[in-house]
């Protein structure tokens, strides 16, 4: 039996010379695979099953880099990726190369990759580590009040945030483990209050940002695609 990450459909179309067709997708998500249901609802119902890799699905989601340029010089600094030793966000400067986050797991620094192919997957920085970028030191991490589930159904959703004991973690698999469970990646945010204590709620829809005077820049966000 696999762990079921979620499902949700889509609708698109699909043309073949004057043939034009909606096409509904519906994915049903695993810890290493996907498995897609192509319905055609113009065409008697039929419908077909495909699998294919985490990374594929990853690609539907809605993971945005935002006013990346438009930051206020102060709130940021060139970085080698291996001298961290502090949480944060990293804008990326290689063509190509993923925005990460910075997190201290453990005390031990742990990169987050946050897009691209490999989105949430993790890895623990050592000296061979490579990536070299503008680093945001934590940045405030806000949540779509509208996204929240119950913490027990999001377990296994990679990209979704956890709000446990009040701490913040995103859920995300080891890096270059196919066969990686899901798991829980503690982040740099922090809600001290006694009445969270034992309390686990996600959400699928979050960003970070950062402040600007009276006002605040999202840098980054995320959100799962809607049902």
């Amino acid at each position: 039996m696999a762990d079921r990450a979620g499902c949700w459909d889509r609708e698109a179309g699909a043309s073949s010379g004057r043939c034009h067709a909606k096409i509904k997708i519906s994915a049903l998500i695993f810890s290493n695979s996907v498995r897609l249901r192509l319905l055609y609802p113009d065409l008697h119902k039929a419908s077909c099953f495909c699998y294919v890799p985490v990374g594929f699905y990853q690609s539907f989601l809605e993971i945005r880099i935002m006013n990346k340029g438009q930051l206020p010089l102060s709130a940021m600094r060139p970085v080698d990726i291996r001298t961290l030793n502090e949480p944060g966000l990293i804008f990326p400067i290689e063509k190509n190369a993923p925005c990460v986050a910075v997190t201290l797991w453990k005390e031990i620094p742990t990169a987050i990759v946050l897009d691209g192919p490999h989105a949430f997957t993790f890895f623990k920085i050592e000296n061979h580590s490579r990536a070299t970028g503008l680093f945001v030191p934590a940045p405030e991490i806000v949540v779509k009040v509208g996204s929240a589930v119950r913490g027990e159904s999001a377990w296994d959703k990679r990209g979704t945030l956890i709000l446990e004991n009040g701490c913040a973690h995103v859920i995300g698999s080891m890096a270059g483990s196919s066969w990686s469970d899901p798991v829980n990646i503690p982040l740099w945010q922090q809600v001290e209050t006694e009445q969270a204590s034992g309390k686990v709620v996600g959400f699928s829809g979050w960003s970070l940002r950062i402040p600007d005077g009276l006002s605040s820049h999202t840098i980054w966000e995320f959100a799962e695609p809607e049902s």
